[in-house]
């Protein structure tokens, strides 16, 4: 695998994608001055909606004693109300950026291209973030630190236990269909309203201030410290989020989706390659818990 990432670092710098300068040859446009202040602001409302919609789906749903705020009915419709308004939110967002001239209509306009481009740096990127994810184990091994069993995600968890498995109460159907939302959410909803908010607003405004790579590498420490889980094991992604194990893959990962978001000028790219990755962990997590 080290052999396999060290290739890939070596396809990659011979791609022009990760030379110094390689990022200030990307194809899209600079932003106007000025324009960085407006696209935090709309990335902060694009943020902060699907928050407010999640907690009161698990208000909603929790019960008055907040005793089924873990179950699969309500995390699934935690999913449903957080990835609705999201995508609705993001949608409108930047449709707005384009609209006040802030961003280009090429950096959020989708192609079937998109996909082909995002599965193949995805591909590119794998074998690195994999070493990262096992150099991770080592050191926490080493270290004397629990590291728990295979599925390093609360929303992996839920997922693998399957619709019938006591996550929730209620008839066969209505859970079957709780447990396809998660799947849905995890692998459609959180890509895409991440990317958005992410990839899609905050770093070109924080890479118009302060240059492409810092806007890389700033949008991917916020990202990451939001996936930090609190002392209760929650993350900013609720009761189903990542464990402490699973943050350096998180980073690498997101330095992945920003450098193409950069590199390509386009948000359909890393929106491809997240959903991949998420696609990829949840196949991993039935294959680890099969049997």
């Amino acid at each position: 695998m080290l052999a396999a990432a060290g290739v890939c670092v070596w396809i990659a710098w011979r791609l022009d994608a990760i030379r110094p300068g390689s990022l200030s040859r990307s194809p899209e446009s600079p932003l106007r001055p000025g324009a960085a202040a407006p696209i935090l602001l709309l990335g902060f409302v694009v943020f902060l909606l699907p928050q407010f919609a999640a907690a009161a789906a698990i208000v909603a749903v929790g019960g008055p004693d907040g005793t089924q705020a873990g179950t699969l009915r309500a995390t699934g419709s935690a999913m449903l109300a957080s990835y609705t308004f999201g995508i609705a939110a993001g949608a409108i967002g930047c449709w707005l950026a384009v609209r006040a001239g802030l961003i280009g209509s090429s950096a959020v306009r989708f192609s079937p291209r998109d996909a082909a481009v995002g599965a193949a740096a995805l591909l590119l990127s794998m074998p690195v973030i994999l070493v990262v994810s096992h150099a991770t184990r080592l050191i926490a091994h080493a270290a004397g630190a629990d590291t728990g069993g295979a599925l390093q995600h609360g929303t992996l968890e839920i997922l693998t236990q399957g619709p019938g498995s006591g996550v929730g109460s209620g008839h066969g159907f209505e859970m079957g269909f709780w447990w396809i939302v998660v799947l849905a959410g995890a692998v459609l909803g959180a890509p895409i309203v991440e990317e958005i908010t992410f990839r899609g607003l905050l770093q070109p405004a924080v890479s118009g201030v302060l240059g492409r790579w810092a806007g890389v590498l700033v949008t991917s420490a916020i990202f990451t410290a939001l996936h930090v889980p609190a002392s209760g094991g929650e993350s900013a992604d609720g009761p189903g989020g990542a464990t402490w194990l699973a943050i350096p893959t998180i980073a690498a990962l997101s330095i992945a989706l920003g450098i193409a978001r950069e590199r390509t000028g386009r948000l359909g790219v890393p929106i491809a390659m997240h959903i991949g990755f998420n696609a990829i962990n949840v196949v991993l997590a039935f294959v680890e818990t099969a049997g």
